[in-house]
């Protein structure tokens, strides 16, 4: 297969290479090692092959972006989603990856001026669903952040999730 474009925007290119997902961003666009530990403990993050001089050499994640599975309606050829499938995604997933951040962080007491190690792009357009299950395909999305930005972090994506739980769940076609 041709290596093919499949987004660019400013400075970061994707690319498919048929095999995997290569994303040219920053040098230091993330904690490579940070990154390895915790994805091991937690697969819904897509495993990322190397990361060398802003080249990110990632899976390629099966599966619907969140878009095209949470509005798969116009699609004959897969079944709308349930409310139960959207609150499981939407909330019950994300507050279990919440407290996998909590508990990679090490401490049983946390200095406000701390340093937490998550998921600081966890929102709709970087998750593919493949059977119900939800992965995030955005590796240099993780990084160090302090405490007080972590917490802001967290109610950002705590609106965000919400909201696509309620539109689609009470105001759309789910059922």
């Amino acid at each position: 297969m041709e290596t093919k474009l499949i987004h660019k925007k400013d400075f970061r290119e994707v690319w498919d290479d048929g095999k995997y997902i290569i994303k040219k961003t920053k040098p230091d666009a993330f904690d490579f090692e940070t990154y390895k530990r915790f994805q091991e403990q937690n697969p819904c993050l897509v495993k990322v092959h190397s990361f060398e001089d802003g080249i990110i050499v990632m899976d390629k994640v099966p599966g619907l972006y969140w878009s095209d599975y949470a509005t798969r309606h116009a699609d004959r050829n897969y079944q709308q989603p349930k409310i139960k499938e959207l609150w499981y995604i939407c909330i019950t997933h994300r507050y279990a990856l919440w407290k996998r951040y909590f508990e990679f962080m090490e401490a049983k007491e946390v200095d406000p001026r701390q340093k937490v190690f998550f998921h600081a792009d966890g929102v709709p357009g970087n998750v593919i669903v493949n059977n119900g299950e939800p992965t995030y395909v955005d590796p240099d999305g993780t990084m160090w952040m302090q405490w007080d930005m972590f917490l802001q972090k967290l109610n950002e994506h705590h609106f965000v999730w919400w909201n696509e739980y309620t539109n689609l769940a009470h105001r759309g076609m789910a059922k």
